[in-house]
C-alpha cells in the first residue's frame, strides 16, 4: 500500500446551485473520510478519540467541517505515526472558487501543518 495515509476529498457533488447545498454536499464528502478510515477505531492508539470520532460520523454539521478534516488528519497522524496527505479532486465552479479557496488557504494557515504532509488540490478552478 501507499506510503502515508490519505484524506480524498472530491468535491465533485459541491457543485451545487446554492452554497448551502455545496456546504452539505461537502459535509458528505468528510463523513465517507472518516467512514473509509474506521480501521482506526480498532486500535489502542486513538482510545482517547475514539468517542469523538464516531460523534462525527453521526453527528457533524456545518460548525464541525474544518474542525473535523484537523481531528481526521490528527487521528490518522497519530495511527499511522507519518503525517497525511489530503488530495482535494474537482473544485467548485468559478463562481464558488473563492470560498474554496479560503478553506485551502485555512488548512495552511492554521495549525494542520504539523499533522499535513502534502496538500494536493486537482481541478480546483475548471
Amino acid at each position: 500500500m501507499g506510503q502515508y495515509a490519505v484524506i480524498n476529498l472530491s468535491l465533485k457533488s459541491a457543485k451545487q446551485p446554492k452554497f448551502e447545498l455545496a456546504y452539505e454536499c461537502l459535509l458528505n464528502e468528510i463523513i465517507k473520510a472518516f467512514k473509509r478510515h474506521d480501521y482506526v477505531l480498532q486500535s489502542d492508539k486513538l482510545s482517547c478519540e475514539k468517542d469523538d470520532y464516531i460523534n462525527i460520523i453521526k453527528k457533524a454539521n456545518f460548525g464541525t467541517v474544518v474542525t473535523s478534516i484537523k481531528f481526521l488528519t490528527e487521528c490518522l497522524q497519530k495511527y499511522h505515526n507519518k503525517k497525511v496527505v489530503i488530495l482535494i479532486e474537482e473544485g467548485f465552479s468559478r463562481k464558488k472558487k473563492r470560498d474554496l479557496l479560503l478553506f485551502v488557504i485555512f488548512i495552511f494557515t492554521s495549525d494542520y501543518l504539523k499533522y499535513i504532509h502534502s496538500l494536493i488540490c486537482t481541478n480546483i478552478l475548471n
